[in-house]
Formats: C-alpha cells, structure tokens, sequence
C-alpha cells in the first residue's frame, strides 16, 4: 500500500519508453483517493528527438481521461498529459485500482504506448479499533484502550458494553475522536443489569466501540470476562428456647437445656447482588434443618453452624453458641431384696441426677416408694432421703413385718425439677 508509485511501460518504437508516476490523497470522511497520474516519455538513445502533436489517454480505475499536447521527446522526462481521478474505496478503506495510458504522435515512428498495471491504495481508515479492555468485577469501572486513525474526521465515536453482542445492555456513550482510553463510570442501574445477567460467578461481556463516518456505523470489539465479587449471602441468625418447661427453670430463653429445649430458629439469610438463596440449613450436633425457620429438638450442644448457599454458589457460614446446661437426664434404678422369714425387705433405688443450677432454680431430687400384698390397694407413697455424689444418687430402704407367705408388689420413682 501506498501513496505514490511508478508504472513503466513501452512503446513501439525501440528507442522511446515510458512511465507513469501516480500519487494519492485520501478524503477520510468521503472514503475515496484522489489519484493523479502524470504519463512521461524519454527516449534511450541521446541525439534524437521525436516532437510533434501527442494525443492518448489516461485511464484510472476504469475511467478514461483524454488529451493532446504539442510534445518533444528527448532522453529527458517529457510529460505528455496529467489526469486525476476520484477513486471510490470499499466499505472497510481497502482499494486496488488500475491504470493504464496509450498514446502517439502522428507522423512519427511513435504511433502507439502500452502501459497498465495495478495499484494498491493505503487504506482509508473507517473505524476505531479497540487495542486493549480488561476482564474486571462487577464493583470496578473498566477502561479500555483504543486507536481512532480517522481522528476527528468521524461523525460519531462511541462505546458501550454488551451481554450477547446483540444490543448495547450497558449504552453507548460517546467517547474522545482523539483520545486513546475510555474509563466506563457504571451506574447504580448499569451494575445491577450486568449483576442480573450474570448466573454464575462470571461471564462473558463484549466492549464495542461504534464509529460513525457519513451515516455508515463501523463496530470494533473485544470479549471480556465479567464477575461476581463479595457475593456471599448474608445471614443474621436467631436461635431461642421456646419451650416453657426449660425458660422457667433458666429463666432465660437464651439459655438452653440439654436434651429438652425447644431451639427455635431463623437463619434470615438474604442473598446479595441480584442472586437468589437456594438453600440454607441449620447444624446442631445430630440435628439438621434445611427450612429457614423451624425448631430443632433434642439439643445436645450449644454450638450452631448456618449455611446459605446463593443462585451464583457463593456460600456464607455463621455459628452461634448458645449457653447450654449440660443436664443429666434422671434415672431410676430399683432392685428389691427377696423377703426374709422374718418378714424384712430391702429396697435399693439409685440413678442420675442433675445436680446443678438451670440458671433461675436450682435442681432438686424427690425419691419415694410405695407396695401392696396381693390384691390390695398400694399404700401411700413415702419419701427416702437419698445420697447423691456428684450426679449420681443411691437410697436404701428397709421394711419389715411383712407376710412372709404373701406377695408384694414394690414401686419406686424419682422426680427432679424436670422430670
């Protein structure tokens, strides 16, 4: 590609050549060359001349140019005629045109020229190009690099960022003809439709730039990925005892008990930038919920794990720990001695026992017993004070004057605040 050359030709006498030389100047905005030939003769021996009334024609591009010129040809550059033509480039600035001359002097050993050839025009710039954009997050604001050889000769110069390439999802806005960067300020409204369009963690965006030259749009663009950042769901979590029985002994329903409190929950988990919770789930010890509210049952620790998991696969996990009260779930063990001839049983009766603070009351043990011969009525129940070793506790009753010939049914039971 070029802006001047030479195309050398021949002619039908031995001792005469010639020549065109051509230049171009671009019209940006008009999308054409101006290519002006000038057709030259000189001959190869010296001491001769051939003079006389020269008549041809230049032809450019297929247009033809006709002229005639009193001439005299010697072995030094002698211009015969000069045409400029209006070359039209293609719709990308691209052009290659031909030229060719014939010629002749009448009444003179020249009576004809061959000359053609073809040339290759510089291309006419028609768009900005983009050089260079980044991937980048939903919270930064990109800048892209680019060239605009057309400078301010252009109509419009702008950019945008597409979704798909289809339509402008974020809008052209216009940029410098004669800048080389372009930094996109994103509103509220623009992050929230790339956020929206966004289902996983990224994607791909487009940046285009548009050039408009005499009403003729020109579109360069460059892919990009695009994603989520700090995306994690929140979570702000509650957990309570909603059972009385516990919240009258802890006197707090922050407080729970072991094995018996009602853990009532909600994990108000709220997913961020446009994405949806899809599951959440609550995790003490044992126990599992998938709900984002319920009551978990059967507390045997005070430590909860949430979990939220959003539409993009961001997850959040918050635990909270709760005051438990590692209670003792009571027993009753009891194992009666086989009556004696003299009418004398021992009842022993043991088990475990809280024996703690719930927080508002302290706990309490109550230990009784009562039995019946044959298919009498029971008698009423009577207290034994028991021994209690650290959470564990032991009574040992002894009756007498019992029938020895007779049977007896024996009954025991233990009580504490809960139970």
């Amino acid at each position: 590609m070029a802006f001047s050359g030479t195309i050398n030709g021949t002619t039908n006498n031995k001792y005469i050549d010639c020549k065109v030389v051509w230049t171009a100047t671009q019209d940006i905005a008009e999308n054409y060359s101006t290519v002006t030939v000038s057709l030259y003769y000189f001959r190869t021996n010296t001491g001769y001349t051939t003079e006389g009334t020269w008549s041809g024609y230049i032809t450019i591009n297929g247009k033809t140019v006709r002229d005639s010129a009193a001439i005299s040809i010697t072995n030094s550059n002698t211009l015969a005629m000069k045409a400029s033509v209006k070359v039209p480039h293609n719709a990308d600035g691209t052009k290659s045109a031909t030229i060719s001359a014939s010629g002749y002097i009448g009444g003179t050993t020249l009576s004809s020229t061959y000359l053609s050839g073809t040339i290759k025009l510089n291309t006419i710039p028609r768009k900005a190009t983009i050089t260079s954009a980044p991937d980048f997050n939903d919270e930064a604001n990109p800048t892209i690099k680019y060239t605009n050889n057309a400078g301010a000769s252009v109509s419009s110069l702008q950019a945008c960022i597409s979704l798909t390439g289809g339509i402008d999802d974020i809008v052209y806005r216009d940029i410098s003809k004669t800048g080389t960067s372009y930094t996109f300020n994103l509103t509220d409204s623009e992050r929230r439709v790339l956020r929206a369009a966004t289902t996983g963690k990224s994607r791909t965006v487009k940046f285009y730039i548009k050039t408009v030259i005499n009403g003729v749009s020109y579109y360069s663009n460059l892919s990009k990925t695009y994603s989520i950042i700090n995306g994690n769901p929140r979570l702000a979590p509650t957990v309570v005892d909603s059972n009385e029985s516990t919240i009258r002994l802890t006197g707090d329903s922050n407080i729970l008990v072991k094995y018996y409190s009602r853990a009532k929950y909600q994990i108000n988990a709220t997913a961020k930038k446009e994405a949806t919770i899809v599951s959440q789930k609550v995790t003490c010890g044992k126990e599992v919920k998938t709900t984002g509210s319920g009551v978990l049952l059967n507390i045997e620790s005070g430590e909860f794990m949430f979990n939220a998991v959003d539409s993009r696969g961001y997850v959040t996990n918050k635990p909270i720990t709760k005051k438990l009260v590692e209670y003792k779930k009571l027993t009753c063990n009891f194992t009666p001695s086989n009556a004696t001839a003299a009418g004398d049983v021992t009842l022993n009766i043991s088990g475990n026992y809280f024996n703690g603070n719930f927080g508002a009351l302290d706990n309490n043990l109550l230990v009784h017993y009562r039995y019946k011969k044959d298919d009498e009525s029971y008698s009423d129940w009577v207290n034994a004070k028991p021994t209690i070793t650290g959470n564990t506790y032991s009574v040992s009753i002894s009756i007498s004057g019992l029938d020895y010939n007779s049977k007896y049914t024996y009954q025991a039971e233990a009580q504490d605040a809960l139970m």
